[in-house]
């Protein structure tokens, strides 16, 4: 009998000599001998007992966190001095000099930051800095500064350590030739939608108008007044009195999506680092974390960051997720209007399952809301003047599919320009296979509104049978496929399974680490904040079986694999799924843990204690 036909429902189809064997830990005669001696001391026989699974997920997690103590002045990077009489950072020669001698050592003798861009934002506070250190002095690559035989080291008069002009010729001294920062200004611009700090103060004392929404809500509101309130289909677009804004909204270029290979917007996973590894894989348009509007026009710092986009994202989206019209229209407006926002499409958020999101009435509670939906999405484009797209779910209970008359409404009264089904309901959450077929009866709904479908596409065969069999839907959206196989973009480009070597896998995790510490800083804070969100997605990487393991390919997104090593020592490492091995890899790539460091998975079958 082969290993395929013995192994257990749902477990994947690994070859029989790259499986571990299970032991029985418990005798089956010592079970009947206990059951026995219940009932001839007159009691019952329990039940088989079971050991309760540790399943669901760490909903209260705690995270660790680097202590801060006092650094260098960020200002000592710039092109002033520093503006703060009273500031509590290190400035002087000495308190620089001391700074450095009570740092940890480096983790690497070379830093990934500077290798790559030829300066390092983090200067003397970076992990690495020995490899860009000369004295006090960050150098660069790009003749930003040339040495100065006579005295190499700065002094101390000079007050700035990087980018400045030393005009007593003392130390180090701006290239004649060089335009500017270079160092700076080229690192700088490779990220995008970097909201200023002095705009975030506006937003939080509410200095920001928002006139595009208020006109809009005024003429919504006017309109609503004049209709039965128990009586919501009115086509706004269509009152003569409201002609200015269908023409506004029409005159909006269109996105063409047919056929793009779409990334999903990933909650604390998708962030800018793995958009970046999508990206050079193959992905064509990428979208920012869901991002609550209120808290965007509150001035939020950690929503302002989900805002970022990276040179490289060609065609990029931010998602939004709000329950009410006005919020989430002010957002998009301020993203669209305000001038500091490169965003090629705005996308609202129908589709989250999360209670927290739900019971507010964003997300995946918008669906059953029509009348509210399809105020949003003709809100957003006025307001905004940028396409519009939405995610959706095909209901909010388990087979009881309601998106097909949402998509109906949205094609007449609406111009949205492409709508994503995810082919379960909120109550499924990610369960049960995602239906295809409910899918293409509503991309025939839609069109001509192009609609792309997504749920359990895991290979180049799971595309190709989709877009075979389901000729209406006009492309993809991959999520969890992505997140275990983010090489899953040129498997489907090229037509192929890809059967990636330990080491190339470990290369991909290197071009993360490189991007998270561009992105969050190579400080011990930023390294830190890179090992954090790494850890969170090899909980994904680690459930996917190497081609050359598999008895039948290809593998399925719903299946598990058994106890299995692999064909090195390295893939063995990145197929486990023990935490503390998720640890060892990071420390391969980021150095040692701090000490006291801790890390809990979001679900609890990685949990360790």
């Amino acid at each position: 009998m082969s290993m395929t036909e013995v192994r257990r429902a749902g477990e994947a189809p690994i070859k029989s000599e790259f499986i571990i064997k299970r032991e029985v830990s418990v005798d089956h005669q010592d079970i009947i001998a206990e059951r026995s001696s219940e009932v001839s001391n007159g009691e019952p026989p329990s039940k088989k007992s079971k050991s309760k699974k540790n399943r669901g997920q760490n909903k209260k997690r705690d995270f660790f966190t680097v202590e801060r103590t006092k650094k260098p002045c960020p200002n000592l990077y710039g092109e002033e001095k520093c503006a703060f009489d009273d500031c509590k950072n290190l400035h002087t020669e000495e308190e620089l000099k001391s700074y450095l001698d009570s740092k940890p050592p480096d983790v690497s003798d070379q830093c990934p930051v500077f290798a790559s861009n030829g300066y390092c934002s983090s200067g003397l506070t970076c992990r690495f800095a020995g490899s860009h250190l000369e004295g006090l002095v960050n150098i660069c690559k790009h003749g930003c500064l040339v040495k100065n035989p006579v005295k190499p080291v700065i002094g101390a008069e000079t007050g700035i350590i990087v980018g400045s002009k030393v005009e007593n010729g003392t130390g180090w001294h701006s290239d004649e030739n060089a335009e500017g920062h270079k160092c700076i200004s080229l690192f700088s611009k490779q990220f995008k939608n970097v909201t200023p700090r002095n705009v975030v103060q506006d937003l939080r004392k509410q200095r920001i108008s928002f006139r595009n929404t208020a006109d809009y809500m005024t003429r919504l509101n006017a309109e609503k007044t004049k209709i039965d309130p128990n009586f919501e289909k009115f086509d706004f677009l269509e009152i003569e009195e409201h002609k200015d804004v269908k023409l506004r909204i029409e005159e909006i270029k269109r996105i063409d999506f047919t056929d793009k290979l779409y990334l999903a917007p990933l909650t604390t996973v998708g962030n800018l680092p793995y958009r970046r590894v999508c990206k050079m894989l193959g992905a064509d348009v990428t979208c920012g974390e869901m991002a609550l509007a209120d808290d965007i026009i509150k001035g939020g710092f950690s929503e302002h960051a989900l805002l970022r986009r990276h040179e490289s994202e060609d065609l990029f989206g931010i998602q939004l997720c709000a329950p009410n019209v006005d919020q989430i229209l002010k957002a998009a407006e301020f993203l669209g209007t305000s001038g500091h926002y490169e965003v090629d499409f705005i996308d609202i958020n129908m589709g989250c399952p999360i209670d927290l999101i739900y019971q507010k009435g964003g997300g995946s509670a918008l669906i059953p809301h029509p009348r509210r939906v399809i105020d949003m999405v003709n809100g957003v484009m006025y307001a905004s003047e940028l396409p519009c797209t939405v995610k959706l779910r095909t209901g909010v209970k388990q087979g009881v599919n309601i998106a097909h008359k949402l998509v109906t409404r949205l094609k007449n009264e609406t111009r949205v320009n492409l709508i994503t089904l995810h082919g379960r309901s909120r109550e499924q959450r990610y369960t049960k296979l995602a239906d295809w077929d409910y899918i293409n009866t509503c991309a025939l709904a839609a069109n001509p509104v192009p609609m792309f479908g997504n749920g359990d596409v895991f290979s180049f065969e799971d595309y190709q049978h989709i877009r075979t069999t389901y000729p209406a839907i006009a492309g993809t959206m991959l999520a969890r496929g992505a997140l275990i196989k983010p090489w899953i973009f040129k498997e489907i480009k090229e037509s192929r399974h890809w059967d990636i070597s330990a080491s190339e896998r470990l290369d991909i995790l290197k071009d993360y680490t490189r991007f998270g510490l561009e992105h969050w800083g190579s400080d011990d804070i930023g390294v830190e904040k890179t090992r954090k969100f790494l850890l969170e997605w090899i909980s994904f990487l680690c459930r996917y079986i190497p081609v050359g393991l598999l008895e039948v390919l290809p593998q399925k997104l719903n299946e598990r694999p058994p106890n299995y090593f692999g064909r090195s020592d390295l893939e063995t490492l990145l197929a486990s799924t023990d935490c503390k091995d998720w640890i060892k890899l990071t420390e391969m790539l980021l150095g040692p843990v701090p000490e006291g460091y801790f890390f809990i998975p979001k679900h609890k079958a990685n949990s360790f204690s």
